[in-house]
């Protein structure tokens, strides 16, 4: 992060983050000026993944400050370790579940959620918010209790990443959900589709899936490309030898955009179109570059609505000095809000376009008319205006010898609804599902007794990389949503979020049908399993 007094009295930050105006309202209150004091430029940044939404603005504080003080400028780099030990974390938590089970069908869950928010609150509230809006998962339960808080702890706050609490509470689920199954002595695949919503059904928060739930065709399409349901019936019949296989599934959903009303009441996104005398257009927004490809979205979509060549349609970093505030990027809204705003104003200038002129047009975010209302006093309402639907499937062999387990394949059926560019889409899904693989097995973070992360460079915290999943597939499945851009759904947070319940329950039939309660299951997990059942 770098901040620059400028010769007009105003600072100038520059860095590495993914919300440009967050920082800039941190700034003003370090500083104390108002918005003409401070301007903030997202410079390129490599991936966002949550690391870069709430901490950066702590970081441009402490430069703006020192660099007002010194009227000169400063600039902070961590190295690999500070950002290890320093910045935010996932929030690791305890769910507890109490389910009532009424002639083979759940009735009704008591759910406890405990999120560890570390030294400071950042983002916790919001996190839990979502982690307990998907405690009951993809499942129509018709007696719902949920509570939860996040608590202080020593350690390093934690704060947003992929997925946002959601791959907490779901990965709590759906293992739930298998040891139901399992008790029962039903297969955990049908017993989960028994249970599943569809459309016009009810949601946590007493708002309505308004869409179709793809998820039946989704599983289908899982299941013709990994033959799961033949699998899953084998492995969990007795298994003798060193090697030993197992397959899982995770069924679930994300919600696509802001939690409540946040979209209306708090962010109340607004984007602009330039056109310039020579016929070029430049999209004005706050949207960060992070990986996710709104360089290259927002261009498409412009330039198809105004009928121009890709080249004449252009997106440089933001800056606060030249773009309105069209929200965070963050909670996969980027291309399903902002993108259809673009939409919008490509088509208003469309309609009023001079040639030779210069000229603005500007559109702002409108809640959907569909929408139930959101109260965050009742929890109450459509919290999300629709979902990005996942299916997983893990196929896992575990080596009894040693305790590793190796993936041998991967699948996920993904709706996203229409894909803007498929190349941008289908990286996410692969990156996003390795991750998630990765979240599930290997990256465990470690504290001493005094809070500090131990394993604090990639020597001792490790990552998945393509050979550790070398069969990894993804389809798309197509539910397009009426109110996003050509029918485009959230996309970005997707594809984590159901690799460690579909990870776990492999390893639980690998392991001979013993039930596992964690994540991620490291090696050593395995090995105490192997000891402790005489496998």
């Amino acid at each position: 992060m770098m901040a620059v007094p400028e010769a007009d009295g105003r600072m100038f930050i520059h860095g590495s983050m993914q919300c440009i105006y967050y920082v800039k309202g941190a700034v003003m209150r370090a500083l104390g000026c108002g918005p003409d004091g401070v301007h903030i430029l997202q410079d390129p940044t490599g991936g966002g993944f949550g690391g870069k939404e709430a901490f950066p603005s702590i970081l441009a504080c402490q430069v703006a400050v020192a660099a007002h003080k010194a009227q000169a400028p400063v600039r902070c780099v961590f190295d690999r370790r500070e950002d290890l030990e320093y910045t935010s974390k996932r929030h690791p938590s305890l769910c507890g579940y109490k389910v009532a089970v009424k002639d083979g069908r759940v009735i009704a869950m008591d759910i406890d959620v405990k999120f560890n928010g570390g030294a400071y609150t950042t983002l916790s509230a919001v996190v839990l918010q979502r982690g307990l809006i998907c405690a009951d998962g993809v499942y129509n339960i018709e007696n719902l209790h949920v509570v939860g808080e996040a608590l202080k702890t020593n350690t390093t706050p934690t704060g947003a990443y992929r997925g946002f609490g959601a791959p907490q509470t779901f990965f709590a689920v759906e293992l739930m959900m298998d040891h139901i199954a399992r008790d029962l002595g039903v297969d955990s695949l049908e017993f989960k589709e028994a249970h599943m919503v569809k459309q016009g059904d009810a949601t946590s928060t007493s708002g309505m899936y308004h869409f179709p739930v793809p998820l039946p065709a989704m599983l289908d399409e899982v299941d013709r490309a990994c033959d799961f349901r033949r699998k899953h019936k084998e492995y969990a019949k007795p298994q003798t030898g060193r090697y030993r296989r197992g397959i899982g599934m995770a069924v679930y959903f994300h919600g696509a955009g802001f939690t409540g009303a946040g979209e209306r009441d708090t962010i109340k996104a607004v984007c602009k179109l330039h056109k310039y005398p020579d016929g070029t257009v430049e999209i004005l927004a706050s949207n960060g570059e992070i990986g996710q490809g709104v360089r290259t979205t927002f261009p498409k979509i412009v330039a198809r609505e105004l009928n121009l060549p890709l080249e004449k349609v252009y997106y440089d970093q933001p800056d606060t000095a030249r773009v309105p505030d069209s929200g965070p990027t963050v909670a996969s809204r980027s291309l399903m809000i902002v993108g259809e705003l673009l939409r919008r104003a490509a088509i208003q200038l469309r309609d009023k376009w001079v040639d030779g002129e210069d000229q603005v047009v500007e559109e702002h975010y409108k809640e959907p008319n569909f929408m139930i209302p959101f109260s965050l006093e009742d929890f109450h309402g459509d919290a999300y205006p629709t979902y990005a639907w996942g299916v997983h499937a893990i196929e896992v062999e575990v080596d009894t010898f040693t305790g590793r387990s190796q993936v041998l394949g991967a699948t996920g059926s993904f709706d996203v609804g229409t894909p803007i560019d498929y190349n941008v889409v289908m990286g996410q899904m692969e990156g996003g599902f390795l991750q998630g693989i990765g979240y599930a097995s290997m990256e465990h973070m470690n504290y001493d007794d005094k809070g500090r992360i131990r394993n604090n460079s990639f020597s001792d915290y490790l990552i998945p990389t393509t050979r550790d999943v070398p069969n990894l597939n993804c389809i798309l499945h197509v539910e397009e949503y009426p109110d996003g851009p050509y029918g485009a759904k959230g996309a970005g947070e997707l594809p984590l979020v159901g690799g460690p319940g579909a990870y776990v329950e492999a390893l639980e039939q690998a392991l001979g049908g013993v039930k596992l309660h964690h994540a991620p299951f490291t090696i050593e997990d395995t090995m105490n399993v192997i000891l402790k059942e005489g496998l």
